[in-house]
């Protein structure tokens, strides 16, 4: 378990985000090695994505990297549940 406090992950990933969402280049991902899933949400509790959206980001385009960063920053912002 992370002994990362939940505000510093949250902001973090609010700044990740908002630098890979204004990428022309590789899309950077929002992994933070804190990889235990929530079993409440079944998201992960470092990067906010599903095993789904884990697996699939290396095959991901750009576009749909950038996508699955809205999404995340979403679910930071609590907009999604």
């Amino acid at each position: 378990m992370s002994s990362v406090p939940n505000d510093t992950i949250s902001q973090l990933l609010q700044a990740r985000g908002k630098i890979a969402l204004n990428s022309q280049d590789v899309v950077t991902s929002p992994c933070l090695s804190i990889c235990t899933m929530d079993e409440e949400t079944n998201w992960c509790k470092g990067c906010f994505r599903t095993l789904d959206e884990i697996i699939a980001w290396s095959k991901s385009s750009n576009e749909q990297k950038k996508q699955n960063w809205q999404l995340i920053l979403k679910r930071v912002e609590g907009d999604i549940w």
